[in-house]
């Protein structure tokens, strides 16, 4: 709920005005204004907004979940296996995201979607170590599944060949029963999301974390902080 009297008090701080002179301004009672900010009376939304406008401020609303509800869809989602939570973000095949290796970090809504975490969209990212090792695995590993890379938006299926990844630090791909993603290099000296390991039917996975995942994940930043209020 909304806290009208800190709220106000709030905007009136901020705005360097008096209860008197705001009352002034906006040819009120003085007294109205004191009634509103302790509580004892409560303003239409008219005059919230009318208050709120004499300090140069506007309201906005936000439509968030339920906690009840929320609460009751995170439960839900969390007694699931990681094989059941990639369904979400309709991957038909998990064994894709188990063949990954230790050298790629799970991002975007596979990782929420591994945390348990309800997404607005199924846009994912993989995290690629810039080594020969990690690069020449996970060339075989889209060779195999007959990827599909998409040069300048167009989906194209190539050979895929380490050059290839090299060559696009950065690229979209799509295989069919996994979806598209894309892939990042990260070379020798750049930073790396933070990241925990998750142990489950899929077995050790590297995820980014799920209190650094946000609205480019498909995460709500209001979903996120309950998930985290459950947790703490």
């Amino acid at each position: 709920m909304v806290d009208v009297r800190a709220l106000l008090r709030q905007a009136r701080q901020e705005a360097m005005l008096s209860q008197r002179a705001l009352a002034m301004q906006l040819g009120l009672p003085a007294s109205a204004l004191s009634r509103y900010e302790s509580g004892a009376a409560q303003p239409s939304l008219q005059m919230l907004d009318r208050i709120l406008a004499g300090c140069g401020k506007q309201l906005e609303a936000t439509l968030v979940r339920r906690h009840a509800d929320l609460d009751a869809e995170l439960a839900r989602l969390a007694a699931q296996s990681h094989r059941e939570r990639l369904s979400w973000v309709e991957i038909l095949t998990p064994s894709f995201v188990k063949e990954l290796g230790s050298g790629v970090l799970i991002g975007g809504a596979w990782a929420a979607a591994l945390h348990a975490l309800p997404r607005e969209h199924d846009a994912a990212r993989l995290w690629v170590a810039g080594d020969e090792v990690t690069i020449a695995s996970l060339a075989g590993l889209l060779l195999r599944w007959a990827a599909w890379y998409y040069d300048d938006g167009r989906p194209t299926s190539p050979v895929v060949r380490p050059e290839l990844i090299t060559r696009h630090p950065t690229a979209s791909w799509q295989i069919n029963l996994v979806g598209r993603f894309e892939t990042t290099v990260v070379t020798s000296g750049e930073p790396w999301p933070v990241e925990v390991r998750l142990d489950g039917d899929l077995g050790p996975l590297r995820v980014v974390a799920a209190h650094t995942l946000g609205p480019d994940d498909g995460v709500r930043p209001d979903v996120a902080q309950r998930w985290l209020d459950l947790r703490s």
